[in-house]
């Protein structure tokens, strides 16, 4: 299968296994961002905090690194913060 069919039963379940494989082949490389994913993804959704702008922008950029990787595109970013959104 190429794509989750949502709806089904079992999608749930699914897209967050192959979500999570994915992350896992990274630990090494990006730490930070694989325990976000893991921890602080539900599917698709992504909600996150940190305390600098510099952090925020820096493990965004690791996870959509992750998830490019995977060849999984992250889109629809919303944040507070004008410099971290950009």
């Amino acid at each position: 299968m190429r794509v989750s069919i949502f709806g089904a039963s079992c999608s749930p379940f699914t897209c967050q296994e192959i979500k999570n494989r994915n992350a896992l082949e990274f630990q090494d490389e990006f730490p930070e961002a694989v325990k976000a994913v893991l921890k602080r993804h539900y599917m698709d959704d992504y909600l996150d905090s940190k305390h600098s702008e510099e952090d925020s922008i820096k493990l965004i950029e690791e996870v959509i690194e992750v998830h490019q990787r995977g060849n999984f595109k992250i889109r629809n970013w919303s944040c507070s913060n004008a410099k971290v959104l950009e």
